[in-house]
């Protein structure tokens, strides 16, 4: 319900569609696996697969569009009602949108050999959707809230919000040398251990979104894209925190009508994160066992983005000073902390 003071609230009406075909996925994979030495095995796989009957939110209760081109433009006239004009805007969980991945990954492990324990793993990937799973959508800062025309989910393929070109993880362990060394050297030397991870990834689709309802579809949770400029650049990254993207290769659309900018054509700001361990285990006598540790949280200290403001636009027609601006980041600054367990 939604009502200014002395005015009575109106009806915004929430629903499911019911009768609807269960969500269903279907998967595939072929992999490949090599053993390089006694102690290290290669592997390439190829994942795919095919979702149908997913979920997508819209608002069954937005106006009808005056005309409609032989080429499929839709205008819609300055003060349309709703389709139903007694209740506001819907929000309406829908059935029907399709999902496609498909993903090549490479995969390197190595036993213990020479005190040295590794893995890595590469991804190259590709997770195209009509929709970020309705009712958890708003849980990705880029994901658009709504479809912007809902009667046209076509319009809405594109890449998934949590689509990752490029994914790359390490991990290793290594025993430095010294096990072997006996009396003070062997105190002093002995027992080292270095510790290793990286995370990284490049970054996930973000939709430039115009900021208020310029096509006057009513469609409450506004989802209105702009335009690209002529010969403009669907992903014009700037980069840095201030201005993250160049608004200015998206222009309003005329009132009235969609823009042709599709969804999640921006590619936000990739991640990166290294973490390291020193760990120290000493024997004192044969009950007593003294561990130290020394420990780095993103090491290089490197701040990782969050999502940009994607609005581009101010009801006046005006680029919005706070596009393309990001204001916090995923992950913590370098964290380094030192501790010592005793056992026995």
């Amino acid at each position: 319900m939604a009502g200014a003071a002395g005015e009575a609230a109106q009806y915004l009406p929430e629903g499911v569609a019911f009768d609807q075909p269960a969500p269903t996925k279907l998967q595939w994979n072929l992999s490949i696996q090599r053993q390089v030495t006694d102690r290290a095995v290669f592997q390439i796989a190829y994942l795919g697969s095919h979702a149908y009957s997913l979920t997508y939110m819209g608002d069954n209760n937005s106006a009808i569009p005056t005309s409609i081109s032989p080429d499929g433009v839709k205008y819609f006239a300055r003060g349309l009602p709703r389709r139903n004009r007694e209740v506001g805007r819907g929000r309406d969980l829908l059935f029907g949108a399709n999902a496609d991945y498909h993903s090549l990954q490479f995969d390197y492990s190595q036993r213990v050999t020479q005190g040295l324990r590794a893995k890595a793993s590469y991804t190259w990937s590709r997770n195209i959707n009509e929709s970020e799973g309705g009712v958890t959508a708003g849980a990705h800062a880029g994901a658009a809230p709504n479809t912007m025309d809902p009667d046209d989910r076509g319009r809405e393929r594109g890449l998934g919000s949590v689509h990752a070109s490029h994914i790359v993880s390490t991990n290793f362990t290594y025993d430095l040398p010294g096990a072997s060394l006996g009396g003070a050297a062997g105190a002093i030397l002995g027992g080292w251990q270095l510790s290793s991870i990286l995370a990284a990834n490049t970054g996930e689709p973000v939709t430039i979104q115009i900021g208020f309802n310029r096509s006057r579809n009513r469609i409450g949770r506004n989802a209105d894209r702009p335009d690209l400029r002529p010969g403009g650049d669907i992903s014009p990254v700037l980069g840095g925190p201030d201005q993250y993207f160049d608004p200015t290769q998206f222009l309003l659309p005329e009132p009235g009508y969609y823009g042709n900018l599709g969804r999640n054509t921006l590619v936000g700001p990739g991640f990166f994160n290294l973490d390291m361990s020193l760990v120290k285990n000493t024997r004192v006598g044969e009950r007593i066992g003294v561990e130290f540790r020394a420990e780095f949280f993103n090491l290089f200290n490197r701040a990782n983005f969050g999502t940009p403001v994607t609005a581009a636009f101010d009801e006046d027609g005006t680029y919005r000073n706070s596009a393309g601006r990001i204001s916090y980041t995923i992950n913590p600054s370098r964290q380094i902390q030192f501790g010592t367990k005793i056992t026995f």
